[in-house]
C-alpha cells in the first residue's frame, strides 16, 4: 500500500529530519527519520519547513487562470511585504477558503534550494514544500499558535507566519484571544490532515518538479529503435521529437522493421531483425551506437529519482549528448558512476542554474 511521506525540517540544518508515511485512511505506516522512511514505498513527498522567511496572507484574488492569479497576488503582496527581494517568488493555494480567499505565500527561493539539498541527502525529492503555519487549523476568532521545531507558528483570519517565540509574543499582542496548541495537539492535527496533499506549494517557477511521466518507458523503447535505424541512415539525428510526438512514433514504428531489413542486405534470412541488427553493429565495432547508449542512459536515470531528460542529440563522432534535469552534483556523480560500470564513458559539464531549474550536460561514448 502506498501513501504520502511527510518530512518535517527543523530550523537547524544539522538537526535530523523526522518523517512519517500515512495512507489514504490516515493510518501511519512508517515513522522515523527521513532516510529510513525514504527506503519504503510512497506516492508523494511533502516537505514541511519552519517558514520564517515566508510571508503568508489570505487574499481575495480575482478569478482567472493560475498565471493571472499569481500576477495579481504578486502585486497585492507588495503592499504587505516591506522591501524588495530579487529572489522572491509568489505561490498561490490551489483551493479557496470558505470565504473565497486564497492563501498566498511571498518567500525567498533560497528556501526551495535548501530543502531540496537537505532532502536529497536522505534520498528524497519533495513534490510539495509547504510552510508549517499554512497547515494550522483556522481559529474561530483571534489567532491560533503552536511551537514547531525551534520556532513558533501562528495563524489568524487574515495571515499566517512563523517567528522566534519572543518575536511572536510581540506580533500577537493585539490579536486576542490567542488559542495555543500543545505539541501533542499539533502532531494529532498533522496526522489527521496528512492523508491529502496541501493546497499551497512553494515549488513554483524554476523549482517546479518536472513531470517524470513525460518520458515513459514505452516512449524510450520506441526512441531506442528509431535511433538504431538513424545510426545507419543519417550522420546525426535530433531525438527530441522522438520523445515529444507519440503519435508520430506509432506510425514510424511500423516502418522500422522494413528499414532494418534494408540495412542487412547479406542476411540469408531475417528472423529477428532487431537482434540481428545489434549483432551486425557489434561486428562492425558499433558497440556505442545510439540504441545501446540510450538504453544505458535510461537505466542510469532510473537509479536517480527526480532526474529526467530534457533533450538528446546523437552523432557518430561525438556520441550521445544529453541535457538532464538533475537535483545536484551528488546525483550527477552517481549517475556517471552507474554508466561507467556499464562500460560507458560519460563526460559532464558543471551543473548550471537556469530559469527552469538545474541542468547538466553530458556526452556518452562506449569505452573501447
Amino acid at each position: 500500500m502506498t501513501g504520502i511521506l511527510w518530512a518535517f525540517l527543523p530550523a537547524g540544518a544539522d538537526e535530523p529530519v523526522l518523517a512519517f508515511v500515512v495512507d489514504a485512511d490516515g493510518q501511519i505506516m512508517r515513522r522515523g527519520d527521513a532516510a529510513q522512511c525514504a527506503s519504503g514505498d510512497f506516492e508523494k513527498c511533502v516537505a514541511v519547513v519552519p517558514g520564517v522567511g515566508a510571508a503568508l496572507a489570505f487574499l481575495g484574488l480575482p478569478k482567472g487562470t493560475t498565471v493571472q492569479m499569481e500576477a495579481a497576488a504578486k502585486l497585492m503582496m507588495q503592499d504587505i511585504v516591506a522591501g524588495e527581494d530579487t529572489n522572491a517568488a509568489v505561490a498561490v493555494s490551489s483551493t479557496a477558503q470558505d470565504d473565497g480567499t486564497r492563501l498566498v505565500a511571498h518567500f525567498d527561493t533560497a528556501i526551495c534550494e535548501d530543502v531540496m539539498t537537505r532532502l536529497a541527502a536522505c534520498g528524497l525529492d519533495p513534490d510539495v514544500i509547504v510552510p508549517a503555519a499554512a497547515l494550522l487549523p483556522p481559529p474561530s476568532q483571534g489567532s491560533i499558535r503552536a511551537a514547531y521545531l525551534g520556532v513558533d507558528i501562528a495563524r489568524s483570519t487574515t495571515r499566517a507566519f512563523a517567528a522566534e517565540p519572543a518575536v511572536m509574543d510581540y506580533i500577537l499582542e493585539g490579536e486576542q484571544p490567542c488559542e495555543r496548541l500543545d505539541e501533542a495537539a499539533l502532531s494529532t492535527h498533522f496526522v489527521e490532515t496528512a492523508r491529502r496533499l496541501p493546497s499551497l506549494n512553494l515549488r513554483v517557477g524554476a523549482y517546479s518538479k518536472p513531470d517524470a511521466s513525460r518520458f515513459s518507458p514505452r516512449w524510450l523503447k520506441r526512441s531506442a529503435i528509431l535511433l538504431g535505424v538513424a545510426a545507419l541512415l543519417w550522420p546525426a539525428l535530433s531525438l527530441v521529437q522522438a520523445f515529444q510526438y507519440e503519435q508520430a512514433a506509432e506510425r514510424l514504428d511500423l516502418q522500422v522493421m522494413e528499414r532494418v531489413r534494408a540495412a542487412l542486405p547479406d542476411a540469408p534470412r531475417i528472423v529477428n531483425a532487431r537482434a540481428q541488427l545489434r549483432e551486425r553493429m557489434s561486428a562492425l565495432g558499433l558497440r556505442g551506437g545510439p540504441e545501446q547508449l540510450l538504453g544505458h542512459l535510461a537505466r542510469a536515470i532510473e537509479s536517480q529519482p527526480g532526474t529526467t531528460t530534457q533533450s538528446l542529440v546523437y552523432g557518430p563522432q561525438q556520441g550521445l549528448t544529453a541535457t538532464l534535469i538533475i537535483a545536484d552534483q551528488n546525483r550527477l556523480d552517481q549517475l556517471i558512476a552507474t554508466l561507467k560500470r556499464a562500460g560507458v564513458s560519460a563526460q559532464a559539464q558543471p551543473i548550471r542554474a537556469t530559469r527552469d531549474g538545474p541542468r547538466a550536460e553530458l556526452t556518452l561514448k562506449a569505452e573501447r
